[in-house]
């Protein structure tokens, strides 16, 4: 009964090898020729003979498998020397590429045959590198292992054209003769099939396949750049146009396709890149879509809420959401928006109800490249409040200590309006809040924090000031003045570059 299920596991996993076998050798013709053509391959594959060493003497088996003697080296290194292995090499057909996951293979001894084998490939035919366990043999003549060797995780045997080369080195035989012999092949007489390598070859005699990797939208008088690529090997990118009536400009060099869009009516429209690739088998195209939004900044980062989670009609407290890609957390404000919201898009955020802080504040240093100012888009919330609220504006070294920076009172303005800081220009990373009090709940949308660049109506001292969190023409900062009070005017710490508002540093 053990031997019967052990037939049974035998041609199961024959089956198994055989669903995505890139070469078979089945031994029910063995003669002793000692090289054995290939039963199968797949397309795109050529696979030598399997081939006895001409350390090894074929034997005429009347089991019908592939039989040899003479592995009485002692080792690997006599036995590789003295060419006592099976060796067979796998090649790549032209335009085509391999790559192996696996081998199995039936090899089996009598009582004074080789003792212990291993897989060797090589990729040059110089260098051959040890593929999966030393085996040592089992010491019955009525025993056979059909084993599995990974082969999915060697880089050299994935993808590859040319040619691999493969050996079965055994050694250690106590019989110079068909006593010691060691065979690929089973007691069966049923399933015949000893060696299998399992992989995939894929054709490249194929029209090219294009791929985009880019955002979908751009700023006015931005840049978008796209990445463009063709496949497989061969193939490359020869134009890439943007639609018709475009206004702007599109390049296509090293890759890379590089979009300006410069005309004010391209904001709010969608647009198409299309890419054509050729190669040898011929021609293809592929199409990338993208939108154009309202100018932003250069580094400058900018909110519409479009990607807000809508799921609460409810005033959140301390909830942590995703915004733009970045951590925000939002309290007394609703995401779900209703007929009274205001907004440009789909989305806003109604903050603020009935005297009840409300605030939008970011989990992180937001503004990585500090801040020149920060603007949003208001308005009171439905058709009928007057009173409003207040958005104050307040940015952070720390996410603890908040600095306003500007306010607006949104008062009865029902439709969208902009509020802009006056200058911030502060160069350091910057938490950002914006909060609101007041009344009744106001909608707040398409906030842009533009990126800190140096006023160009403001001395140096006073951008020095607001780069440390010190307004200008506030108390105690004039030059002669002594800000932090440690001794040294401002004056003086201006030409050291040392923190006027902080005691601990000065020149």
């Amino acid at each position: 009964m053990k031997k019967c299920l052990a037939l049974f596991a035998l041609l199961a996993l024959a089956a198994t090898a055989r669903a995505d076998a890139l070469a078979v050798w089945d031994s029910t013709d063995a003669d002793t020729s000692g090289s054995y053509a290939a039963t199968s391959t797949a397309d795109g594959v050529t696979a030598s003979p399997l081939a006895a060493g001409s350390g090894l003497t074929p034997y005429n088996s009347p089991k019908k498998a592939f039989v040899a003697y003479g592995y009485t080296a002692t080792d690997y290194p006599k036995a590789r020397d003295a060419a006592d292995y099976w060796s067979v090499s796998l090649t790549a057909d032209e335009d085509w590429r391999l790559s192996l996951s696996s081998l199995v293979y039936t090899f089996r001894h009598i009582a004074k045959g080789p003792t212990n084998w291993a897989w060797y490939y090589s990729t040059n035919g110089t260098t051959w590198t040890r593929t999966g366990d030393l085996v040592a043999s089992p010491t019955n003549e009525t025993d056979y292992i059909q084993r599995t060797v990974d082969l999915g995780a060697i880089g050299k045997l994935q993808n590859f054209s040319g040619t691999v080369q493969f050996r079965l080195v055994a050694w250690g035989a106590t019989a110079d003769n068909k006593n010691g012999t060691g065979c690929f092949g089973t007691k069966s007489s049923s399933d015949k099939v000893v060696l299998v390598f399992n992989g995939t070859a894929v054709s490249l005699a194929a029209p090219p396949t294009i791929t985009f990797a880019g955002e979908s939208t751009v700023g006015l008088s931005n840049t978008l750049s796209v990445a463009v690529s063709a496949a497989p090997e061969g193939s490359a990118v020869t134009s890439c146009t943007v639609s018709a009536g475009f206004p702007g400009t599109c390049s296509f060099a090293n890759g890379t396709a590089t979009i300006r869009p410069t005309g004010p009516g391209a904001v709010g429209n969608a647009y198409t890149l299309t890419a054509v690739a050729t190669n040898k088998y011929g021609a293809a195209t592929n199409t990338f879509g993208f939108a154009v939004t309202r100018y932003l900044p250069p580094g400058a980062v900018f909110i519409d809420f479009e990607d807000l989670p809508t799921t609460s009609s409810t005033y959140l407290s301390n909830a942590p959401v995703t915004v733009a890609g970045t951590q925000w957390v939002l309290h007394n404000a609703v995401t779900k928006m209703g007929t009274n919201d205001h907004c440009n898009g789909t989305h806003a955020l109604r903050m603020n109800h009935g005297w009840k802080e409300g605030f939008l504040a970011s989990a992180s240093a937001v503004a990585s490249n500090g801040l020149s100012t920060v603007s949003f888009a208001y308005a009171t919330y439905g058709t009928y409040y007057t009173t409003g609220s207040t958005v104050s504006v307040e940015v952070s070294l720390d996410g603890a200590e908040w600095l306003a920076v500007g306010e607006v009172e949104t008062g009865a303005t029902h439709e969208l309006a902009t509020y802009q800081t006056p200058y911030i220009g502060i160069s350091e990373p910057l938490f950002v809040r914006l909060r609101t009090i007041g009344q009744d709940s106001c909608n707040i949308d398409d906030i842009l924090l533009a990126k800190y660049a140096a006023d160009p109506d403001r001395t140096a001292f006073e951008s020095y000031l607001l780069e440390h969190n010190v307004t200008p023409g506030d108390s105690l900062t004039a030059e002669g003045d002594d800000y932090d009070g440690d001794g040294a005017t401002n004056a003086e710490e201006f030409a050291a570059g040392t923190d006027p508002y902080d005691k601990t540093s000065k020149p």
